[in-house]
């Protein structure tokens, strides 16, 4: 029986996937660009019809990568945001590092007024990400999926977002208080370069 297997292109920027397509028009023009010189791929492009693309690759074909702004928004290196939580278009959208993780677990107290919970720490990481690239509305359900990256519960996460000045919920939705947007930020930021959080950057 012959054996049939199903092409994919995917766009990497190092390990992070930007976007991908099973188009099959799109991998063959791939793959003729690849294979002949530029003039030649030019001249046999065959046009896809836009319907066919996946909706990853639409979202980032418009000049601009949400990697780069959300690093710019953070004031950080992009590899290093890129090592700290490996931002993609893909659910569970964040995949935290756990070296990152270790660090700033022991840059913050556990307890007390300056204390961030596991569920808030990802839930911060996860909104600021998705309202920087456009992913949709962040929900409650979700945090477990980024937390289980480093096999880590999501435990009382209601409790922890209802407790979180920076974060609000309605209706199951998350998003960052306008008030305390840079909080948000200043906690995210310190997450990536390992420091404490409540130092003045």
């Amino acid at each position: 029986m012959p054996f049939k297997a199903k092409l994919k292109i995917i766009l990497k920027a190092d390990d992070t996937v930007v976007a991908e397509s099973e188009d099959p028009i799109l991998w063959q023009n791939t793959m003729l660009a690849i294979n002949t010189n530029s003039t030649t791929a030019q001249n046999n492009v065959i046009k896809p019809n836009s319907d066919t693309l996946k909706g990853e690759f639409k979202k980032t074909n418009n000049g601009s990568d949400p990697v780069d702004k959300f690093a710019l928004e953070l004031g950080v290196d992009k590899n290093i945001l890129i090592g700290a939580c490996s931002p993609c278009l893909e659910k569970p959208f964040i995949h935290l590092d756990k070296h990152h993780w270790e660090a700033i677990k022991k840059n913050r107290p556990q307890r007390g007024l300056h204390a961030i919970s596991d569920v808030v720490m990802g839930a911060t990481i996860l909104v600021l990400w998705k309202e920087t690239a456009k992913l949709g509305d962040t929900f409650q359900k979700e945090i477990a999926a980024v937390l289980n990256t480093l096999g880590i519960a999501s435990k009382n996460p209601k409790r922890s977002i209802d407790n979180c000045e920076w974060l609000q919920s309605r209706n199951d939705k998350l998003m960052i208080n306008p008030a305390q947007t840079s909080k948000a930020i200043n906690i995210v930021k310190a997450y990536c370069l390992k420091i404490d959080p409540n130092k003045k950057n």
